[in-house]
This record gives C-alpha cells, sequence and structure tokens, in this order.
C-alpha cells in the first residue's frame, strides 16, 4: 500500500535524506536507493 505523505513529511524526509547522505560513511548503494524512492516521492506529490 503506497503510504500518504503530507508535504511537510515529505520536506522534513528530504531534509533528512541530504542530512543522511551527507555524512562520510554513508553508503553509496544506500544513497542510489534513496534517490530512486526520493524521485518517485516527488512523483506523486
Amino acid at each position: 500500500p503506497v503510504k500518504s505523505v503530507t508535504t511537510v513529511q515529505a520536506i522534513a524526509g528530504v531534509d533528512s535524506i541530504l542530512d543522511f547522505i551527507g555524512q562520510p560513511n554513508a553508503n553509496i548503494k544506500i544513497d542510489i536507493k534513496i534517490f530512486a524512492e526520493l524521485k518517485q516521492i516527488r512523483k506523486e506529490l
């Protein structure tokens, strides 16, 4: 099922994702997966 996300929650999620990606020990594979999910979330907004 698709989770409904408010715009505020989505923006907060983007901020935390960017914070996570900014970590020096972030795993590249995880980053790619997050970017793919982020693109999908933006399409649904």
